[in-house]
């Protein structure tokens, strides 16, 4: 299958549903930008788990007294990290700390980090770590994540499963109804497009959190 056919495939399915087999009212260009827009809603309402396409690893070089560093350029969302070890498996894994809780971690010595009790957090752009200035015996760190997906042009098809793609042409025809000024059209698809992601989201578990170290996740696999 050649690049873009799947994205061709679902342009002509949103335009069947909206009786327009040719450009008259909604442009391809536009059609497209409501299929990026359906991919990108996708994977911010599913849980991490239903989105294996996107799931990506860093191992980063620790520097030593270097507590904070740069996201990876397609960062979405933080799943887990880790410090040392020459392999994930072997890493030291960290714990979430919300910004919120920041005061507790520096006041309540429950928390008590530490190099073999790394916290992790996300703020301004930044992956850090809170070690209590103590650096990993391995000079390395990972980072697990969610890496954007690419915008869906004539050449570039989704990065989501296949199975999704109904639930993107649902989204991508609501979007083109409200523009349209057919709002009542665009509410009920919308709801179609809802209840298919409400049923993968029972499937995979319930809307995604903070992933935290699943065992057998196959991107702890891929890491190695």
């Amino acid at each position: 299958m050649a690049a873009g056919d799947i994205s061709d495939d679902m342009l002509a399915r949103v335009r069947s549903y909206l009786n327009e087999p040719a450009a008259r009212t909604w442009e391809d260009s536009e059609l497209y930008r409501y299929l990026t827009v359906a991919q990108r809603d996708l994977v911010d309402r599913l849980p991490d788990a239903a989105l294996w396409q996107l799931q990506e690893i860093v191992r980063g070089t620790w520097t030593p007294a270097q507590f904070d560093y740069a996201l990876p350029a397609d960062f979405l969302r933080a799943r887990s990290a880790a410090i040392g070890g020459a392999t994930s498996a072997a890493a030291t894994p960290a714990v979430y700390m919300a910004l919120e809780d920041f005061n507790a971690m520096l006041a309540n010595n429950y928390f008590g980090a530490s190099k073999t009790q790394p916290f992790w957090s996300v703020d301004h752009n930044l992956l850090k770590f809170h070690t209590a200035s103590q650096n990993p015996d391995v000079s390395t760190y990972w980072l697990f994540y969610l890496r954007t997906p690419v915008d869906i042009t004539i050449t570039v098809d989704p990065e989501v499963a296949r199975i999704y793609e109904a639930a993107m042409v649902d989204f991508a025809i609501s979007q083109a109804w409200e523009q349209a000024g057919q709002f009542g059209k665009a509410e009920r698809i919308l709801a179609h497009y809802k209840q298919r992601l409400a049923a993968i989201c029972e499937r995979y578990g319930g809307e995604g959190k903070a992933h935290q170290g699943v065992p057998g996740d196959p991107a702890y696999a891929k890491a190695g």
